[in-house]
């Protein structure tokens, strides 16, 4: 058997070490290569939504005159004849409000958690739920703490009759610009929740869920 010699066994190992720093380099370039396609792929689409108005600041009560004042008759309060359609449930910040359709009167944020459009509901496989509510301290701030979820933190719509389970898994501010740009996972199914960042008057901020199961659920009330 012939002998290696001094100069073949430096040729060999460094030949091992180049194919070792190639087979390194081919799968972190594959890395970056998967993060790249990843990052493409949350730009699914860039929807014309407008952003949420600040809530306006609610008047002062009026000082109570020291010389009683004739009564006057009351407005009657307004009777709402429609019904829900799905109701948002966040154990986390102790959140279950309900939703009008979209095209009702009462599917605003001046009124409620409003459903924007355009937004698929949540039986369309694919597609995106999107609810906007304001944050601050007014009665209307039904979005108020929204800024304590975390990646990881559930949302429920119950829907038709179905219970749908989201997972939180992207956080992300935008500018006031009127519009927002959306981000999301490439044929992923998600709900949105947009409302205005908290401390900051010039960005709102966007969570998107995934939905990771759906159940038969007997009533949304």
């Amino acid at each position: 058997m012939k002998k290696l010699t001094r100069g073949r066994i430096i040729a060999i190992g460094t030949l091992f070490i180049m194919l070792g720093i190639g087979i390194l380099s081919s799968q972190y370039l594959l890395n970056k290569k998967n993060e790249l396609f990843e990052f493409i792929n949350m730009q699914l689409y860039f929807n014309q939504i407008t952003d949420i108005p600040d809530e306006p600041d609610m008047p002062e009560e009026p000082e109570t005159p020291e010389e009683p004042q004739p009564e006057t008759p009351s407005k009657p309060e307004e009777q709402i004849t429609e019904s829900y359609i799905a109701v948002l449930e966040i154990p986390k910040i102790n959140l279950k409000k309900g939703m009008y359709k979209i095209g009702s009167k009462y599917n605003t944020v001046s009124r409620n958690v409003s459903i924007l459009s355009p937004s698929d509901y949540p039986d369309v496989q694919g597609g995106n739920f999107v609810l906007a509510a304001h944050s601050g301290n007014g009665y209307l701030s039904f979005f108020k703490n929204l800024y304590k979820l975390e990646n990881g933190d559930y949302a429920y719509i119950y829907y038709n009759n179905v219970k749908y389970t989201y997972k939180i898994s992207y956080i992300y501010n935008q500018a006031k610009t009127g519009t927002i740009n959306v981000y999301r996972p490439y044929g992923k199914t998600t709900l949105m929740l947009i409302t205005c960042t908290k401390n900051d008057e010039s960005s709102q901020t966007v969570y998107v869920a995934v939905l990771e199961s759906q159940e038969p659920y007997e009533s949304i009330e």
